[in-house]
């Protein structure tokens, strides 16, 4: 048996060197609360921001409290996004609530922010070993994964109360205020958008593993291994997102019961893993492409009518460009390109 990673080019069925293109394949969905519900979809949208509060709030992420002045809340901004399968296919409308770290104040709010991401080869090397072992990589998810972190006991943190949250009179009353703005949000638990949430969740979850007595490999330390004298079990972590197999299928059940404190769920045979869709052929191999992902991608910055060229503009061009030797400009107007267009582009490819 043999993994390939081969990717079809668009133009043919020759096989060209992988592109690591790390991101989850994924539509844009509205900038804004108002544009959410001003919008068609407006009901879904709604539906999936209550059942985001409602995850949060069972959870006891914050406790409702009254303002004071000492308190300086930061702001929170919703993100929409429709989550898609391996074919480019939308499963859910998802509705994330963020906190706007970008308020926070070091050594008042925050200080450990440091997260690392396991590497693309570690990817591969898992899916070799599934080959070897006869056990397919099987592909764990975790909801709300930065919401299982507890905030640090020394870190007060505070939100204001987030566009689309309900709070009834019986509930103000009891706080002594008359209006939501005179309420905050205290985190007991992390939250997306903190600088220290992914930090938080790498060591929750490194712990847990820990306590099961994984150990980090070396030169990844995302990527946790289990051995003794029964086999070895392997898991590679990509924030919330988990790769998994071992000698016996057993031990991959183990490890899923051992972290279902975390709510971590088995989504099965891997499929589809950091944006690339994974299929197990019938002859024992694995094949990997982002076909999903690369339409997407171009849909997004509106090169969906380009045509690929094999041969670079030369130097000897520069001059024939208008305004080619400018800078980029901030925003972007028209569809035009600016330096925060650029700068996700180069972010998605890298």
């Amino acid at each position: 048996m043999k993994a390939t990673y081969g990717m079809a080019t668009r133009h043919g069925g020759s096989k060209t060197p992988p592109r690591e293109i790390v991101g989850a394949v994924y539509r844009e969905g509205p900038k804004c609360w108002y544009e959410a519900i001003m919008s068609d979809d407006s009901i879904k949208w709604r539906t999936a921001a209550e059942s985001e509060l409602a995850s949060l709030e069972d959870n006891k992420t914050w406790e409702l409290m009254a303002r004071t002045g000492e308190v300086r809340p930061l702001h929170t901004k919703w993100v929409f996004k429709t989550k898609t399968d391996a074919n480019g296919n939308v499963e859910r409308y998802k509705a994330r609530l963020i906190a706007c770290g970008n308020e926070q104040v070091h050594g008042v709010n925050y200080t450990m922010t440091f997260s690392a991401v396991m590497d693309t080869t570690s990817t591969k090397v898992i899916l070799v070993l599934s080959l070897l072992w006869g056990v397919p990589a099987r592909h764990g998810d975790v909801s709300n994964a930065y919401v299982k972190a507890e905030t640090e006991p020394d870190m007060d943190i505070h939100l204001r109360a987030p566009q689309g949250m309900a709070v009834n009179e019986d509930k103000m009353r009891e706080h002594g205020v008359k209006e939501k703005s005179q309420l905050v949000l205290w985190l007991r638990r992390s939250l997306y958008g903190l600088k220290q949430a992914g930090h938080l969740w790498t060591m929750t979850l490194h712990d847990e593993l820990i306590k099961g007595g994984f150990v980090q490999c070396a030169t990844d330390t995302c990527m946790n291994f289990k051995a003794d004298k029964s086999g070895m079990t392997v898991v590679g972590v990509y924030v919330d997102e988990l790769l998994v197999t071992g000698t016996s299928k057993g031990r991959v059940d183990e490890l899923f019961s051992m972290l279902i404190t975390l709510q971590i769920k088995d989504l099965g045979f891997v499929s589809k893993f950091l944006g690339m869709r994974i299929k197990h052929t019938p002859e024992g191999e694995y094949t990997r492409d982002q076909e999903a992902t690369v339409d997407e991608l171009l849909e997004k910055f509106g090169l969906q009518d380009a045509h690929s060229v094999t041969v670079p503009i030369g130097p000897e061009n520069e001059n024939e460009i208008p305004g080619g030797d400018m800078p980029l400009p901030k925003e972007s107007s028209a569809g035009s390109a600016s330096i925060k267009s650029f700068q996700s582009i180069v972010g998605w490819l890298l």
